[in-house]
Parts: C-alpha cells; structure tokens; sequence
C-alpha cells in the first residue's frame, strides 16, 4: 500500500519568552488549532497507511527471502512513522483523571484550558497546570459569573470572570502560589465598583490595589512575583453623590463630565442653573485619588432672591462654580471659573464656560452656552415672556421669575432660547424642570408659581420664584461623569 497522506507544516511555535502576551495567545491558539485540524489527523492516516505498508513488507519478506533488506528498510520507516503519529495524536484526557508518570509528547485539559507538557514526569499528579512550570497553556475557553469575592486561585488560569454584581473587595492567592504565566481576564459588567486587593505586599502595575469601574474588562499577567495588566475596555463612572475618584492604572487620559448645582428660587427671583464643562485631561494631572464634590442644589425659600448652588469638582483638577445668588434680585447660572466674570443683562448668549446673569431685576433671563442659564427677573415692562428663565445649550436653565401678576416658564436645557423649561403656575406652585434623559443633557429650570416655585430638573436645573406664598423651588444637585480613555 502506497503512502499518499502529506504533513502540514505547523505554524511557528508560541514562546513565552520573546512574545508579547497578545501574541503568544493568537500563536498558541493557532499552533494547537494545526495540531488539532491538520497534523493529527495526517498522522493518523499516515499511521494507518504506513502500518499497512509494514505488513505488506513483512509478507513480502517471508514469501520473497531476497526482500528481506527491504523489508528491514520499510519496517524501520514504518516504526518511525508511527511514533511521529503517536506525538501528534497526544491528547491524554483531563489531568484530573492521570496519575504515575507521564512522558513527552501529552497534553491535558484543565481548569478550562489545554495544557501542554514540556518535561517527562514521574508522578503527574505533583504537577498542576497552570501552577507548575512544566506546563505551557495552549488554549482557554472558560467563562464565569461571579457575584461576590471568590479569591483568585491557581485553577482560574485562562478563565473570564464577569462579575454582574460589586461593591466588594476581590481578593488574590499569592503570586508564587499562581504561578509565572498566570493570565485571567477580568470584567465588571455592573454598576457598581470592583476593588482589587493583590496578596499582602504584591502589586498590580505598581499598585497593591486599584478599583476597576463599570464597563472595564482588563487582562492580568502573573510573573511569579507580582502582577502587569491591561484594559481591554475602558470604563464609564458617575457620580450623584460625593466619593472618591481612585485612579485606575492603563489609561492615557480621562474624559470628564462636571456639572455644578442649581440655584434655589425665592420671591420673584428664580434660581440660576448650574453650570457644566466637559474635558480630556491627560492621566498625569490626577493624583493617585481624587475628593469627588458634587453640588448641592440651592434650597428655595420665601425671601427675596435667589439661593445659591454649591460647586461640583473632581480634587482641584476640575471645578465647576454652582449656580450664585447675584443680590436680592438675580440668580446667576453657574459656570467653569471665576462667577465675577460673568456678563450681566446681556442680550446674547454668553460665550464658552462663563454663566448668565441678570441683575438688579432689570435683565430678562439670559442664556449660555456651557454655563447655566439665569433665573428670571424682570420689573420693567413685564410680561410672562420676559420673566422666563435662561436656557443653556449645554448647562442647565434658570427658574422662572416672577413680578406683580406675571410669572415665567423656566429655562431649558440645550436651547439658547428663553423658556421652554418647567411650566409657570399663575394660581398655584410651578411645575418642575424636567430631568436630563441622558448624561449629555443637564435639568431644565423650574417654573415659577403664585404658591411656590417649581423644583429645577436633575442635573443642575434652578428652581422657579413663588408668588404671593409658599417658597420658591429647588435648584438640583450636580453630577460628575468620568471615562477612561486607552
């Protein structure tokens, strides 16, 4: 019998040692995939082939003496062949299962991967793969939930770990217990934060701990001693409340998201909006953690004048002024600096961060661009019209004001025209400004009301002036949203 089966050659062999982790995953991957798809089904049928070829040699030799150097010739090939085929076809079944020795060539499955062996053992069952060295991981496939701390060990190597909920701490065996080329991936799938505490005194990047924040998937590589990583997806945080910022190692920069509080209405004046300011800054400007403020909203009352918001700031590496009551008689929105700089009784929208103001109850509600709107206030010639609160393109509208029988609407979020925010209430409280439907809107300001002033929507959004009783509204509190940025 004849032997037709050819070889394909393998694909060049994974190497720890001058691979990068990436390519030694995609060059292990491929390398078994070859084995497993090209080389170990040719061995087996050049097995075959050449087994039958021996036999056929062998009779040839007892019928034909003269082809008994021949027969020599065939069988050896025949005996080489097959050993060749034996290597390829080398699949021992999973590890737990062996014990005694095991010789080259094997691989095993465990712990959701296949391991191949590098050394002739004598007793297999003192050599765990993926925490001796005698073994080289070729591939893994595993996946697991995960809802609470469950420690890191040897027998999660290869393994995806998605964890649906957090707000614990995620704890690791030692380093030498892993194992040099340890590798697991990581991924917080909640909303909550993952703080990962490595084994006493052992890091990750230089950290002995750091918290991975909703949305991150991150891959880590044990040397025996410590821990590197890297971010595969980066994360999205916000903050309604205050807490801490803690920075997460792997990024380039981060994008941040501020807004500061509203300001609360009083009698005839509506509370300025909060203002907003968005911006990459490189991961080198923020400290190992950062204080997270965020702005309380201004609380309204029943004197006159608006009542201010409080500022939103991550540390001192961004701050975002809350909304300010500008006197008696004017609410000012918000903005990203100095509220003294602000344009007042402006006819046009203020130019990049600084806030809108009106003053002394001469200005109509006036808008911004980045800083929030002003709370309405209007004595000469009023109308419902000019007592509406200012809008913001992108910060939060003013509350609507009020004077004499005249009330106004509050200012809108994403608009430069006045109004169009909480509705006015001539006869009763004034409804509030409606709450931002996604992270890149902020409040609308609250309406003013005969007996009460609207609350200002969620983030930043001023309340609206009362009337003849009551308190004017609520301004909203801030927000802050922080990205990673590779």
């Amino acid at each position: 019998m004849a032997i037709t089966t050819t070889i394909t050659p393998l694909p060049t062999a994974p190497d720890p040692a001058t691979m990068t982790p990436a390519a030694f995953s995609a060059a292990a991957a491929a390398f078994v995939l070859a084995m497993r798809d090209n080389l170990q089904p040719e061995m087996n049928d050049m097995a075959d082939e050449i087994n039958d070829t021996a036999a056929d040699v062998n009779n040839d030799a007892i019928v034909a003496a003269g082809a008994a150097s021949s027969a020599a010739v065939s069988a050896g090939q025949a005996a080489s062949s097959a050993s060749l085929a034996v290597a390829s076809a080398n699949f021992k079944g999973p590890w737990t299962l062996l014990s005694g020795a095991l010789n080259l060539p094997a691989t095993v499955s465990h712990a959701g991967g296949l391991w191949l062996l590098l050394q002739n053992l004598a007793d297999v069952t003192t050599s765990t793969p993926g925490t001796s060295a005698d073994w080289l991981q070729l591939s893994s496939m595993a996946l697991e939930v995960r809802t609470s701390n469950s420690m890191i060990l040897g027998s999660d190597v290869g393994k995806v770990i998605r964890f649906t909920t957090t707000g614990f701490t995620q704890t690791w065996q030692a380093a030498s217990a892993l194992g040099a080329a340890f590798v697991i991936t990581l991924w917080n799938d909640s909303t909550g934060d993952l703080t990962l505490d490595f084994n006493a005194s052992e890091t990750c990047d230089g950290l002995t701990t750091f918290v991975m924040y909703p949305g991150e998937i991150r891959d880590f590589y044990c040397d025996g001693t410590n821990f590197i990583s890297w971010v595969r997806k980066s994360f999205r945080r916000k903050w309604t409340t205050s807490g801490t910022f803690t920075k997460p190692p792997g990024y380039a920069s981060f994008e941040c998201d501020v807004v500061s509080a509203g300001g609360g209405g009083g009698q005839y004046t509506g509370g300025g909006g909060g203002g907003r300011w968005k911006e990459m800054l490189d991961s080198a400007v923020f400290a190992a953690s950062e204080t997270i403020t965020i702005g309380t909203g201004g609380v309204g009352q029943s004197a006159q004048g608006a009542v201010s918001g409080g500022d939103s700031s991550i540390g001192t590496v961004l701050v975002v002024r809350g909304a300010k009551a500008n006197g008696t008689n004017s609410g000012q929105g918000g903005c990203l600096g100095d509220l003294s700089n602000s344009f007042t009784n402006q006819t046009f929208p203020s130019m990049g961060f600084i806030g809108a103001a009106s003053s002394n109850g001469n200005g109509i509600g006036y808008s911004a661009e980045w800083g929030g709107g002003s709370g309405g206030f209007h004595t000469t010639s009023p109308t419902d019209a000019v007592e509406a609160g200012g809008s913001s393109l992108r910060g939060a509208g003013g509350g609507g004001g009020h004077y004499s029988t005249f009330f106004g609407n509050g200012g809108k979020s994403g608009s430069y025209v006045i109004g169009g925010g909480g509705a006015k209430n001539a006869a009763g409280v004034g409804s509030a400004g409606a709450a931002a439907a996604n992270d890149e809107e902020c409040g609308d300001g609250g309406g003013a009301g005969n007996t009460g002033g609207g609350a200002g929507g969620y983030p930043g959004g001023g309340g609206g002036a009362r009337g003849a009783s009551g308190n004017g509204g609520n301004g909203a509190n801030g927000r802050i949203v922080i990205s990673g940025v590779i």
